[in-house]
């Protein structure tokens, strides 16, 4: 490592002589020296004795003076020297310090002048800032009474309503679609209701620029109808500096930039338009609240607006249609180009226009980033004499435009290159300061708001550029507030020029010209925009866009629908099972008829309510349902008989899916959409994997398919033990302190709703149950799915007419098969816990109403091997198995007697019936034996031939469990090998600052990915990872806005997918 040393020029040449033990250059750390140079000593400058004191005086006594070369002295002790004057010559020279490792004097020339210059202004700007905050809360507070947080009100609700109107010409953004003869313009309209009765409307309408669709626009809004309803209005909302930003993370709980820029915009209208009308002023007067619509300021609350022109046509033609411009009071035209044969022919037309219009009127001109550089420089090479006032952004590379500006001579002004900053605005904003860059074309809606659009217009007047309002074919509302934010901005660069003491910029033409493409508006009285009678130009008045927002009143011919707040429909739902019944509370949104149907799964310690939120959004197109998951929330267990220890169940990820699978049963036939996070996350990947016939697809949420090493799942399993018994022992409150302090929760532990989270979870009420879901739920837990031949569990081998040598795994358990044991209970139970398939015990003597080779139903679907029985009986269709049913523990022994001359006669046969697709299993054994155990799978081939059928000549399957495979009780295998067979459509989603689990999410979706043939080229249409930025593990709950975009998309690909998605057994739909 170097060391760094920052000294001043005075200080410095009092120990010149330092540089001579750098030469000397002993063993030691390579020095870098950064000289402040501003020839003397400048403290007295920042100094109020140095307004009232002579600068020939200050020079002579107090500023110590001096005349020395720092690089002189340099040389003479051979030392390195290097002089900047910028900050990037700064930056470049301290990282070339650090490369050449030797000692170095980096000399930054400064002026006391300049620096005293710098250090008032910034004194001014900052008083400025003060009072101007000052003059907004002092007007607040005449007529609200505001509480120590800074509150003056709340949102009692938002209405939005979809709006279609039309255009008079096409837009002129790009080609036009001849074919098309009607252009129309669509948005929503927003309504917020203080609590007051107060009312502050706002547009959201995104156009072919806008980076969002109409239909992310709706979820979003659906979002915000639920987290606005309640919330307080900041009074520092109207200083546009940081204030949204602050109040959409702290009120709304949501990171700034993951509003959509056009719905953000619509907000902070309809924020502003509300507090406007709550103290019965305009926008202008709450953001410059000293300044009045009565022109007591002196200056004019007018707006120029400049017209815009396409430039289709002969270039005479344009060039008439400029001159009529020019006629109706326009003093400012901007013409589109870069849409002709090349740039030749859009000269000619600029050539034409200046020529008609003469040289009073500006002129602009538009590329859109359709040229490249060489194109761009020679349009401008035939234009550099039409006195353009600026070319808007010229060239396809923004790396371009400087040297744009420096090889054309031709005023540059950005408009794309603005509306593609995200975030870190104004560092990014620093490359574009070229003196160059006259102008900013700033966008609110596609900017994000007018905060950021007053953020980068302050930025281009403190540089001395010009910032220009644009508008993007908005309604009149749209328009009016642009207006009044038009005249904000030219009051605030007056305020600018006031501190820096720079000579007026002249009054901008901003882009509000599409007011002319309206033939109909949002409202019954059209704004209106006139020639102004006194100086005969076209201008908007403040006073006229105020009058129109007060007098607002909805067109209803262009209302097409209205968002509307869903309402959650609370139920319970009972589920038995082996032992108890669940009783889960269940959470809906959405139509029931909607075949499109999406399931919930919370973390541990979460409700079903925590979605809530995400599927308000996403409900217009899907049925939405939650689940508080069993030992959670609302959701209890009653025990069927004694309630005693011996008979609690085990709430393993086996036993917990196979609930949810019972209740999807009861709620919908059709197949669902798992999302789920962390716990649940897990669940929903074990139900994908497991039941292919009921999961369309999972949302795996900062999930995991378990620990691969054996080590560290006996580890885990141990902690969360421990872990449960401090739950029980010592109460919810104390675990949840230290469960929350780990590292995992580092990012939501900063979430501005971490204590309202937090608060909620104290709501569980059953600490047993709790504590032994933690337990059972236990990662170190997690279980495979795949009976895993692969894995060599199952050894298999074949008799009688068998020939096949692949087994299919999901009909292994089915109505068709018997068991035949020799193991300890114990030993058969652990390897059935990891098998998991049905329901085992003694052979019953009747049928049952579940015949060998029988179609039985589940749900509504009917499950059937080979043969399609419909509903007739089953006994009249296949006699012959109806006697083997009746009597199978007779055909059993008779065919092992033929085929294995009594060989396995000792054996015991148990009956398995397939209760569900791979429910979990009960196996019932009493007695001891041998660690081996055969199962009989009937291969259902026989039925082609009935007529010459003899039972000990069916087709049988033996599969071998060996001593080998009962040796270790602890052996559960994760999830990670299922993974390569996983046919399910998987979504990974995983936090930004979620190390941990980002890494988990890259090795499954590998994993899945590997499982797929190299051929089918599917997986980027069957899996997918999305990584959610500005959010830790916690993903939904710190930034829900992009994981229910992700949602929706995933949604949307599952509806249009073609690509195969199999099940392990034949599904038909009665």
């Amino acid at each position: 490592m170097s060391v760094l040393c920052v000294i001043g020029d005075v200080s410095f040449l009092h120990d010149t002589n330092g540089l001579a033990i750098l030469y000397q250059r002993k063993s030691r750390k390579p020095m870098t020296i950064v000289v402040i140079n501003n020839q003397g000593g400048a403290i007295f400058s920042l100094l109020p004795i140095a307004e009232r004191t002579d600068p020939s005086i200050l020079n002579e006594y107090f500023y110590t003076s001096h005349n020395v070369s720092i690089c002189g002295l340099c040389k003479a002790h051979g030392v390195k020297h290097s002089l900047v004057q910028t900050k990037r010559e700064l930056q470049d020279a301290l990282l070339a310090s650090q490369y050449d490792e030797i000692d170095c004097v980096i000399e930054v020339k400064s002026s006391i002048d300049a620096n005293a210059t710098f250090h008032s202004n910034i004194r001014k700007f900052a008083s400025q800032a003060s009072n101007h905050a000052f003059s907004i809360l002092s007007r607040l507070s005449v007529q609200d009474s505001i509480s120590h947080e800074g509150f003056i009100c709340k949102i009692s609700r938002m209405e939005c309503s979809r709006f279609r109107i039309p255009l008079c010409t096409p837009p002129t953004l790009n080609l036009v679609d001849h074919e098309c003869t009607k252009f129309y313009r669509e948005g929503y309209i927003l309504s917020l209701y203080l609590e007051d009765g107060s009312v502050g409307l706002g547009e959201v309408a995104p156009f072919e620029i806008h980076r969002e669709s109409l239909l992310e626009i709706e979820q979003q809004l659906i979002f915000l109808l639920h987290v606005l309803k309640g919330a307080k209005i900041s009074c520092f909302l109207p200083l546009l500096k940081g204030s949204f930003s602050s109040w959409i993370w702290n009120n709304l709980g949501v990171p700034p930039c993951s509003i959509l820029p056009s719905v953000r915009c619509g907000l902070e209208m309809g924020i502003l338009n509300a507090i406007a009308a709550r103290q019965g002023s305009s926008l202008l007067n709450t953001l410059q609240p000293q300044i009045d619509e009565g022109d007591k300021s002196g200056r004019s609350s007018k707006v120029k607006i400049c017209a815009l022109l396409d430039s289709n046509g002969t270039p005479l033609e344009v060039a008439y249609a400029a001159t009529g411009l020019v006629e109706e009071g326009f003093t400012a035209i901007k013409l589109k180009v870069a849409r002709r044969g090349g740039p030749i022919h859009d000269a000619a037309v600029i050539q034409e226009v200046r020529k008609m219009v003469g040289c009073q009127i500006e002129l602009r001109v538009d590329a859109n980033r359709n040229w490249t550089f060489e194109e761009a420089i020679e349009f401008g090479s035939f234009v550099k004499d039409c006195n353009l006032q600026y070319i808007e952004e010229p060239v396809q590379d923004e790396n371009d435009i400087i040297k744009f500006c420096e090889y054309s001579g031709l005023p540059v002004a950005l408009d794309e290159t603005i509306g593609s900053i995200q975030e870190n605005t104004l560092e990014k904003l620093a490359k574009y300061s070229h003196p160059g860059i006259v102008a900013v074309v700033i966008k609110p809606s596609v900017i994000g708001g007018f905060e950021n659009a007053s953020l980068v217009a302050r930025w281009a007047q403190n540089q001395g550029k010009m910032a220009v309002v644009s508008a993007a074919y908005e309604s009149g509302l749209g328009l009016s507030a642009y207006i009044q934010f038009s005249c904000y901005l030219e009051l605030q660069n007056a305020d600018i020029c006031k501190v820096i003491k720079s000579e007026r910029v002249p009054s901008i033409a901003h882009g509000l010209g599409t007011y002319r493409w309206l033939e109909e508006d949002v409202t019954t009285d059209p704004l209106r925009i006139d020639r102004d009678p006194y100086s005969g130009f076209i201008e908007a008045s403040v006073s006229e866009a105020n009058r129109f927002l007060q007098k607002f009143q909805i067109n209803h011919n262009t209302i097409c629908s209205k968002l509307t707040g869903k309402q959650v429909n609370g139920y319970q739902l009972i589920v038995d099972t082996r032992g108890f019944s669940c009783f889960l509370k269940v959470y809906e949104v959405g139509e029931r008829t909607n075949d499109n149907v999406v399931l919930f799964l919370h973390g541990f310690l979460g409700t079903g309510e925590d979605w809530i939120t995400a599927m308000k959004a996403i409900s217009g197109s899907a049925r939405c349902i939650s689940i508080d998951l069993p030992s959670h929330g609302g959701s209890k267990i009653q025990y069927h008989g004694a309630n005693d220890s011996a008979q609690d169940p085990t709430f393993s990820i086996e036993v917990v899916a196979d609930i949810i699978y019972k209740m999807i049963d009861q709620i919908t036939p059709v197949k669902v959409i798992c999302v789920g996070y962390s716990m649940g996350a897990r669940i929903a990947l074990h139900m994908a994997l497991r039941f292919s016939n009921k999961i369309k697809g999972a949302v795996v949420i900062a999930g995991s398919p378990g620990l691969k090493d054996k080590v560290a799942r006996e580890v885990r399993r141990a902690k969360d033990d421990s872990k449960a018994c401090s739950l029980v022992a010592h109460g919810l409150q104390l675990f949840m302190e230290n469960w929350y302090a780990g590292d995992l929760w580092k990012s939501l532990r900063s979430h501005p709703h971490f204590n309202q989270i937090f608060t909620s979870r104290l709501q569980h009420d059953d600490v047993q149950s709790l504590a032994k879901s933690l337990s059972d739920l236990s990662v170190g837990r997690q279980q495979m799915i795949q009976r895993i031949v692969d894995g060599g569990l199952l050894k298999g081998f074949k008799v009688g007419l068998a020939s096949r040598e692949v087994l299919n795994i999901s009909g292994l358990f089915a109505d068709d098969t018997i068991m035949f044991y020799e193991a300890s209970p114990e030993q058969f139970s652990n390897y059935f816990a990891i098998v998991s398939g049905c329901k085992v015990g003694p052979i019953p003597m009747t049928h049952l109403g579940l015949h060998l080779g029988s179609s039985f139903r589940v749900g509504d679907f009917r499950y059937t091997f080979g043969v399609d029985c419909g509903d007739r009986p089953l006994h009249n269709m296949f006699p012959d198995l109806f006697a083997l049913a009746v009597d199978k523990e007779a055909v059993v022994a008779l065919y092992l007697a033929c085929t294995h001359k009594g060989e396995f006669q000792h054996w015991k046969p148990l009956f398995a019936r397939l209760l569900q697709v791979f429910p979990s299993l009960e196996v019932h054994l009493d007695d001891q034996g041998p660690m081996k155990c055969f199962i009989l799978h009937v291969d259902c081939s026989f039925k082609k031939n009935l007529d010459n059928w003899q039972p000990w000549k069916m087709c049988f399957t033996f599969w071998s469990v060996g001593k080998d495979d009962f040796s270790d009780k602890e052996e559960l295998w994760p999830l990670w090998e299922d993974l390569k067979h996983c046919k399910t459509p998987l979504l990974l989603i995983v936090g930004e600052n979620d190390t941990k689990y980002k890494t988990i999410a890259q090795e499954m979706f590998c994993e899945v990915c590997h499982g797929l043939k190299s051929g089918d080229n599917l997986w980027n249409e069957i899996h997918e990872i999305v990584e959610i930025p500005n959010c830790g593990h916690a993903v939904h709950l710190e930034n829900p806005l992009p994981v229910i975009s992700a949602l929706r998309q995933f949604l949307t690909r599952l509806g249009k997918s073609s690509f195969p998605i199999k099940s392990g057994i034949e599904i038909r739909e009665l």
